[in-house]
Order: structure tokens, then C-alpha cells, then sequence
């Protein structure tokens, strides 16, 4: 099940009033959802595929490492940035579903070093990973 953001984008409802909709069965159907999306994706793709890094004259990134603010993202990049994003994101969700605010800082992230991902192999072994580490979150809610 993917969940459909389009009433939130479109201003129809909140994003508050629009979570309330939303059930922990949900939640779990839709990480799957989104997991399954990107390991079809990257089952397609070869190794070099993973690690080509393509031109893109419009990228900058202010927070890359200097020199690589205006590179392209390989796949490899996009699944070390997706992954730590989700489980960024899933740990905040095991917080703030138990009532618990929580700031913005400290971060609650970890990015694996994009350049360690060589293949499809190790891309599809990292997403993996990070779903069963999303999935984890969400049984830590009430």
C-alpha cells in the first residue's frame, strides 16, 4: 500500500489532521511499499550502473564534502541518503508517537559513506537493512 500525499500537497487537509488517518498497519504497509519500489529499481541496474555518477550541471549540494558540492548522485549516493533519511525519520516517529517532543538537533542520523556502496550487491544489502531498521521503529510506537 503507498500512502497518497496529494490532499496534504494540495492544501485540502493538514498534515496533522491527515496522520490521523493513517494507522501503524499502514505505516508498515507503506514502508514496505516504498522499499519494494526502490529494490526493483535497483535490481535492474548493474553495478556500473550503481556507481556512475552522472553529469548534472544544475546539482549543488551545501552540505557535501568540499569539492563534490557540484557532483551528480549515483545510485549508490541516492540509497545512502534515502536510507538515512528514512531511518532518520522513523526514529523521530518511535519519539514523537509516545508524546515525547523532540528538537531538531541532535540529529538522529547516520549516513553510510556513499562511496562504500559498490554495487548492487551492497545497495541492495544496505536498502535491506534500512527497512528492517524502519520497520523496528514502528514497533516501538504505543
Amino acid at each position: 500500500m503507498r500512502i497518497d500525499f496529494s490532499p496534504v500537497r494540495s492544501h485540502d487537509i493538514s498534515l496533522y489532521a491527515f496522520s490521523r488517518q493513517i494507522s501503524l498497519d499502514d505505516l508498515r504497509q507503506g514502508t514496505n511499499a516504498l522499499f519494494d519500489i526502490i529494490l526493483d529499481i535497483l535490481r535492474q541496474a548493474t553495478d556500473e550502473q550503481v556507481v556512475f555518477i552522472p553529469h548534472d550541471p544544475d546539482a549543488y549540494d551545501p552540505y557535501a564534502v568540499p569539492g563534490e558540492e557540484h557532483i551528480g548522485w549515483s545510485l549508490a549516493h541516492l540509497v545512502a541518503h534515502t536510507t538515512a533519511s528514512l531511518e532518520e525519520g522513523a526514529a523521530h516517529s518511535s519519539i514523537l508517537a509516545r508524546g515525547i517532543p523532540y528538537p531538531r538537533e541532535p540529529r538522529l542520523r547516520y549516513e553510510t559513506p556513499w562511496r562504500d556502496i559498490r554495487t548492487q550487491a551492497q545497495a541492495i544489502e544496505r536498502l535491506e537493512e534500512s527497512r528492517r531498521m524502519c520497520l523496528a521503529f514502528l514497533t516501538n510506537w504505543p
